[in-house]
C-alpha cells in the first residue's frame, strides 16, 4: 500500500510461521531478504505460530523496527503481528479485538482476533489505525457462514473508524 502517502505498508501471510506441516519450514533468510527489499514503514503479518522465531526474524532483518504480536492466535495458534519504523511513526494504542475469535469478547476463542494498531506519523502528526484481520478459513458451508458473520462484524468495526485514517490489512 503506497497511495498518495510518504510512507508504505505491506501485509504478509506467512503460512504457519515458522513451520508448516504441509509446506515445510519457513525459509527465514529468503523471507528476511524479501522484507528488506520491500522497504516498507509498516508491516502486518498473519499466521505467526512461533513468536520467538518471529522476534528473531525482526531483529535480524528489520533491526530498529518495533513489533507487536497478539496474545490470541485462535485454535491454530496463528497470531497476528505488526511491525513499524519508529523513525516514521510513534505508537499511540493497540487493541486486540477478541470478539472476532469467538471467545465471547473477553477470552481467546477458536478463531483469530482483529488487531488494531494506531500510530502517529511523526512529521504530519496524523494518526493512522491499521486494522489487521485473518478471517475464518475453509471452503465448507460452516466456514462460509462463520466468515460472513465476521464480515458483518468487520463492517460494524469499520463504521467506528469512518471519520479516521485507517488501513484495513
Amino acid at each position: 500500500f503506497n497511495a498518495l502517502a510518504d510512507w508504505s505498508a505491506v501485509s504478509y501471510n506467512i503460512r504457519n510461521f515458522d513451520k508448516d506441516f504441509i509446506a515445510g519450514n519457513t525459509d527465514t533468510a529468503l523471507l528476511g531478504d524479501e522484507l528488506k527489499k520491500l522497504n516498507a514503514d509498516v508491516y502486518a503479518f498473519i499466521e505467526i505460530v512461533n513468536k520467538d522465531a518471529f522476534s528473531k526474524l525482526m531483529k535480524t532483518y528489520l533491526p530498529g523496527f518495533s513489533s507487536l504480536v497478539t496474545n490470541c492466535g485462535g485454535g491454530g495458534k496463528q497470531n497476528l503481528a505488526f511491525a513499524y519504523n519508529p523513525q516514521v511513526f510513534s505508537h499511540v494504542s493497540t487493541v486486540e479485538d477478541l470478539s472476532f475469535s469467538l471467545g465471547g469478547g473477553r477470552a481467546c476463542g477458536s478463531l483469530r482476533p482483529v488487531f488494531i494498531v494506531t500510530l502517529q506519523h511523526k512529521e504530519t502528526k496524523e494518526n493512522h489505525s491499521f486494522i489487521i484481520g485473518h478471517l475464518k478459513a475453509g471452503g465448507d458451508s460452516r466456514a462460509f457462514s462463520q466468515r460472513w458473520k465476521q464480515y458483518d462484524m468487520l463492517k460494524d468495526l469499520l463504521a467506528k473508524y469512518e471519520k479516521k485514517n485507517y488501513v484495513l490489512m
